[in-house]
C-alpha cells in the first residue's frame, strides 16, 4: 500500500511567508487548537486585501500556485483578493499537519436561503481538528474576522463571541446555514450563507472559481461598481474605496476600531486615493488610465 507523504512547504518558501507574519523563522508548529488560532491572527494583520486585478484594463487572472502567491503577497507585499488569501492560509495550515478543505459560500444575494443556481464568489477554509470544526476566513474583505470562529454543524445554533464587540452567529435552516455579525460594523449583518449539509472542496475548485471572476457575467455587478484595499489591525481596519460607477468621483479612507469608525477621510483625485492606498496597504494602483471607472475627477 502505498503511503502519501505529508504536504510540505520548502524551508525557502515557508521562511518567506513567516517573515511575512512576523513569526520564528525555525519554529515548528503542530496542529493544536492553539497554534491555529495564532497562525489565523497572524495571517490576518500581514496580508492586505485588494481586488485591484478585477478593475485594470488589463483585467485578467494571475498564476495562483503556491510559489506565485508567495511571490506577489509576501515578496512584492501586494496583498490579494479572497481566493488568494484563501489558497495561501490553506497551505500553511496544511503544512502544519491540520486537515483542511474549502466551502464555498453565496455572499451575492444576501438572502437567508441557499439557492442552486447562485454562482459563488467567494469560499472559507474548513479545518477540522480533534473532533471539532472551525471556519478560517482572514481574507474576506474589510469583513475578515481576526480568529477561526469555531462551528458545530450538527448544532441549530453557533454563538461566538471574540470579543464583547465581536460576535458571530451561524443559524441552521433545512439546506443552509447563515451567518451573521456585528463585526467590523458594530451593527449585526449578514456575511454569507453555505450549503447544509457541508460540501467541502479542493484546490482545483478554488483555482477554477478565482478565475471565474474575470468572466462570469453574474459578478458583474459587485465587481465593476467599487474597487477596494484594506489593511487589518489589531482591533479595527483601514480601508480604502473608489467608487467605480458613481456619476461624479468619489474615493474615500475609514478606519475602523473595535467596529466603530474613527476616521473617515474624502479624497479629491484619484492620484490622492492612489497615494494613500500604496502608503497604507502596500498595493500598487496604478496611474488612472489603467482603471476602468464611469467617470474621471
Amino acid at each position: 500500500m502505498e503511503v502519501t507523504k505529508p504536504f510540505k512547504i520548502p524551508f525557502d518558501q515557508l521562511s518567506e511567508i513567516y517573515s511575512k507574519m512576523g513569526l520564528p523563522l525555525n519554529f515548528q508548529f503542530t496542529p493544536t487548537k492553539e497554534s491555529l488560532y495564532l497562525l489565523a491572527n497572524k495571517f490576518y494583520t500581514a496580508f492586505a486585501y485588494t481586488a485591484l486585478d478585477l478593475h485594470t484594463k488589463s483585467r485578467r487572472p494571475f498564476p495562483i500556485d503556491l510559489s506565485s502567491l508567495i511571490e506577489r503577497m509576501c515578496t512584492k507585499n501586494l496583498g490579494g483578493m479572497c481566493y488568494e488569501h484563501d489558497l495561501l492560509i490553506y497551505y500553511i495550515l496544511k503544512h502544519v499537519g491540520f486537515e483542511v478543505s474549502f466551502v464555498e459560500v453565496d455572499d451575492i444575494t444576501m438572502q437567508k436561503r441557499w439557492i442552486n443556481d447562485v454562482v459563488s464568489a467567494h469560499a472559507f477554509v474548513y479545518v477540522e481538528l480533534n473532533g471539532k470544526c472551525y471556519i478560517v476566513d482572514p481574507g474576506y474583505g474589510l469583513c475578515g474576522y481576526r480568529y477561526p470562529i469555531e462551528f458545530d454543524p450538527n448544532k441549530e445554533l453557533n454563538e461566538v463571541s471574540l470579543s464583547k464587540e465581536e460576535k458571530y452567529i451561524i443559524e441552521a435552516g433545512d439546506d443552509f446555514y447563515s451567518m451573521t455579525s456585528n463585526y467590523p460594523s458594530g451593527d449585526f449583518s449578514l456575511f454569507y450563507t453555505f450549503q447544509r449539509p457541508l460540501i467541502k472542496r479542493d484546490v482545483s475548485y478554488i483555482e477554477m472559481a478565482y478565475a471565474r471572476l474575470f468572466t462570469t457575467d453574474t459578478f458583474i455587478p459587485i465587481r465593476d461598481s467599487r474597487f477596494y484595499s484594506s489593511t487589518k489591525l489589531d482591533d479595527g481596519v483601514i480601508y480604502l474605496m473608489f467608487i467605480r460607477d458613481a456619476d461624479e468621483f468619489v474615493a474615500f479612507k475609514k478606519e475602523l476600531k473595535r467596529g466603530k469608525p474613527v476616521e473617515k477621510q474624502v479624497y479629491k483625485t484619484f492620484e490622492e486615493f492612489r497615494e494613500e492606498t500604496i502608503r497604507l496597504t502596500g498595493v500598487q494602483v496604478p496611474s488612472r488610465d489603467e482603471i476602468i471607472a464611469k467617470v474621471y475627477e
